[in-house]
């Protein structure tokens, strides 16, 4: 069985301070999970809390301006899923 190829996810820290951006931690992985297991594995100091890492999102570029600590992150577009055999008819 092939392996799914990997992608970039960002995991969302929910350890936030008051007037803190947070943090957001890019990993290159095959799943949603993964990307959990990874983040918690190399940033546990960040996504220990209430035993959740945050938001979980697919993303299809990333900018990261290392002399700023800026960093700009688009995120994949939403796939709507479609009902097999309806053709994206809503009379089925």
């Amino acid at each position: 069985m092939k392996k799914p190829k990997k992608a970039m996810f960002a995991v969302e820290s929910n350890n936030r301070h008051s007037k803190d951006l947070g943090i957001t931690i890019l990993v290159l992985v095959r799943s949603h999970s993964e990307a959990l297991a990874t983040a918690k594995k190399l940033y546990p100091e960040h996504t220990t809390k209430k035993g959740s890492g945050g938001r979980i999102f697919p993303v299809s570029h990333a900018i990261v301006d290392w002399d700023t600590g800026k960093s700009l992150i688009i995120r994949e577009p939403m796939r709507l899923a479609v009902k097999a055999g309806t053709n994206g008819n809503k009379d089925h």
